[in-house]
């Protein structure tokens, strides 16, 4: 059978979308819109630590909350530059700033950085590198060679002449004194956050060493410690607000790690960040949904794609409710990841051997076969 003899245009469970609702979520979303609000209407450097286990949905609420940033659900966003990166790639600890802002200017991309460099003129007085003059000069012309130097390219010295530059954007500290450059410059333009979401830390935690764990958290809290001497020198900057996701074991091995280093030590490694960031007041923990939140989020994906000129015994058609559901349920522990792509597989299979109804029963023997409950 077809997907559409099940009055389907298409497998409901194999496209990720940002159309759907988001089920269950009330309470973590109402508490990321305080936090959030609060960061981007107050001033400094914050960090919000968003945790889940794997599927339960991170990077959708990450995505959710960019779409709600950059349409100005939040107070404050409009005023706000958005950036949404990864971090997963094993860095030596010299490379791991450059890496972590050239992913920044990446996210921003070509264009929107030609428009920030329209934006507004270096006042006289403030004090910025030829360097950085030059590379804003050669954006507002346009020449993609300028993009390509801020994300860490390799240029030949006649693009390296041509937007006045004599060396590659290579080391750390030259990266994050760019950095540094740009964010008073997007105050110039009249901004006043750079929001900076960061997926999937925990593959970064399992990459990286102790050393580059370190060496990164040591660079987010020389942002916080840049923003205080810039503004005790009453120099303007833009605040930056982190959202970074991970799982619970991820942050788990960073307070772990925190304490080994502080008993080996008597202090620093990451003790110095984790002050600066409070964590007990900014962090959310993304909890399994409820069966009647998982099954409305399944509801929403049989909804959006039935074809609606068909008629068939029940809504949920061929999925027996609540057998079906209930099972799901149970078998994903209540993480809608999981509940997703248990559907998926189940669904395929079912069209596939003409099974015309899909209830516990043949929901069970269906992932049997997979191997992921027991026979």
């Amino acid at each position: 059978m077809e997907f559409r003899d099940y009055g389907y245009k298409e497998n409901p469970f194999n496209i990720d979308s940002l159309n759907y609702e988001m089920r269950g979520r009330k309470e973590e979303l109402k508490r990321i819109k305080h936090l959030l609000e609060d960061s981007l209407e107050s001033s400094g450097v914050k960090w919000i630590f968003l945790l889940g286990d794997y599927q339960s949905g991170k990077t959708f609420t990450l995505e959710k909350i960019t779409e709600s940033l950059n349409t100005n659900e939040y107070k404050g966003s409009n005023k706000a530059i958005i950036a949404s990166i990864r971090l997963a790639e094993s860095e030596p600890e010299s490379k791991i700033g450059k890496s972590f802002v050239t992913k920044v200017f990446l996210e921003l991309g070509f264009e929107k950085l030609v428009e920030i460099s329209k934006k507004a003129k270096i006042p006289k007085g403030k004090s910025f590198s030829q360097e950085f003059i030059n590379i804003l000069d050669s954006l507002k012309k346009g020449k993609k060679e300028a993009y390509e130097w801020l994300t860490g390219e390799s240029l030949s010295q006649k693009e390296k002449n041509d937007i006045g530059v004599k060396r590659l954007l290579s080391t750390t500290s030259q990266a994050m004194r760019v950095f540094y450059e740009f964010e008073t410059f997007l105050k110039i333009c009249g901004y006043k956050n750079l929001v900076i979401l960061i997926d999937e830390f925990e593959y970064l935690v399992s990459q990286y060493s102790e050393k580059q764990v370190t060496t990164l958290l040591h660079i987010f809290k020389e942002i916080y410690d840049n923003f205080i001497r810039v503004n005790t020198k009453k120099e303007d900057i833009v605040n930056c607000i982190f959202m970074i996701a991970m799982t619970p074991k991820s942050w788990d091995y960073l307070i772990e790690m925190e304490q080994k280093m502080s008993k080996s030590k008597g202090g620093g490694g990451i003790s110095p960040f984790l002050e600066r960031a409070k964590p007990e007041k900014y962090l959310i923990n993304l909890e399994p949904l409820n069966k009647q939140s998982l099954i409305k989020m399944i509801e929403d994906r049989l909804e959006d794609k039935r074809i609606k000129y068909k008629e068939f015994p029940y809504p949920t058609f061929p999925f027996i409710n609540p057998d079906f559901f209930e099972f799901i349920h149970g078998i994903s522990l209540g993480i809608p990841g999981k509940a997703l792509r248990y559907s998926d597989l189940i669904f395929d299979y079912a069209s596939k051997e003409s099974i015309k109804e899909i209830g516990k029963k043949e929901a069970k023997n269906i992932l049997e076969k997979f191997g992921i409950v027991p026979s």
